[in-house]
């Protein structure tokens, strides 16, 4: 099944770019068309125009046990994988 969900990050410990680079701002919003592959868990793909990750794959994760809403969030890069970003968002179902 195929959800679009609503990502919006927080800030948590912070932003990693490109897996070593910590960064103070918090990205905007976007929204990802993603598929869920167990529970709480999503893969897909960024589809807000304009937005830096636009294109791009996502995985999200819950970060409770009990669901908050709360999700850890990697931006991969498509064609070679490479992680973009890392960091924690809230997930509107």
């Amino acid at each position: 099944m195929t959800d679009t969900l609503d990502v919006t990050p927080i800030y948590g410990w912070g932003w990693v770019l490109d897996e070593a680079t910590s960064i103070p701002e918090v990205p905007a919003p976007f929204t990802i068309l993603a598929a869920s592959s167990g529970e709480r868990i999503w893969e897909g793909v960024v589809t807000t125009p304009g937005h830096p990750f636009e294109g791009h794959q996502v995985l999200l994760s819950k970060r409770h046990v009990e669901w908050d809403g709360n999700v850890n969030v990697k931006v991969r890069e498509v064609l070679s994988g490479r992680v973009l970003a890392s960091g924690f968002a809230l997930v509107a179902e």
